[in-house]
């Protein structure tokens, strides 16, 4: 059975639209077996990394900082998979996802190893997990999601959590919008989708994770929201 951790950076918890897709997610999942747990990073205490690297000489492997962070990083040791799910705030993630990414520090080594062209810090344990980003923003186009993804990519190659699939949609800001659930039933499915694909093949798989970044409104329809009838604005949505 596959252990999956996801950690929920958004500001709106469980009233977003991040949340829509990564309760579909785990729903494909838990159809399949998996034994899934949601940590909404709002809720909890977790300070900002001061830098001060107590977790590699003063402690090693457990943060000075005293919060909520030292029971999340035994609950990402043991997951077999860890889910982050954030919105695209100023074209990267939430502040909240930062911190609790920037407090991961205790879970690696504080020398240096190299890989091919690459320097990168070795993991403090042997157990692996796999990594899943889930993600949506307000402009419909997928440039927005560029420093996000890289950002993600990098902390692949750095040996943090081999990436098996990105769930990404743009214009996700509208998820919620009552008028437009029949425009977005194929967005759902995939979201479903990818949760059964992640389960049963250790992967999400390029066709699924294209159903959800595909364009589901023209241009005009677009440009008229957040003014055009039935679309509420900005409040609550991201």
């Amino acid at each position: 059975m596959k252990k999956i951790l996801a950690i929920q950076g958004s500001p709106k918890g469980s009233s977003g639209n991040t949340d829509v897709m990564l309760r579909e997610f785990l729903k494909g999942a838990q159809s399949k077996g998996a034994e899934t747990e949601t940590v909404y990073l709002k809720k909890l205490n977790i300070k900002h990394c001061t830098g001060c690297f107590g977790c590699w000489v003063k402690t090693p492997g457990k943060c000075v900082i005293k919060d909520d962070m030292a029971n999340l990083l035994e609950k990402v040791r043991q997951c077999d998979l860890l889910v982050l799910a954030t919105p695209v705030y100023v074209y990267s993630m939430t502040s909240l996802m930062k911190a609790f990414m920037d407090r991961m520090l205790p879970l690696i080594e504080p020398h240096f190893v190299k890989e091919g062209d690459r320097y990168k810090h070795p993991s403090r344990y042997k157990r692996k997990y796999d990594t899943v980003l889930i993600s949506n923003c307000g402009f419909p186009e997928m440039k927005q999601f560029d420093a996000l993804r890289h950002n993600f990519r990098l902390r692949e190659e750095m040996g943090h959590g081999v990436m098996v699939g990105e769930l990404l949609m743009p214009a996700g800001v509208l998820l919620k919008v009552e008028g437009l659930k029949g425009f977005l039933e194929d967005h759902y499915q995939a979201f479903f989708r990818a949760g059964v694909e992640v389960v049963e093949k250790g992967r999400i798989l390029p066709e699924t994770e294209q159903i959800t970044q595909n364009r589901f409104l023209t241009q005009r329809i677009f440009l008229q929201w957040p003014t055009a009838p039935g679309m509420k604005g900005w409040d609550g949505w991201i």
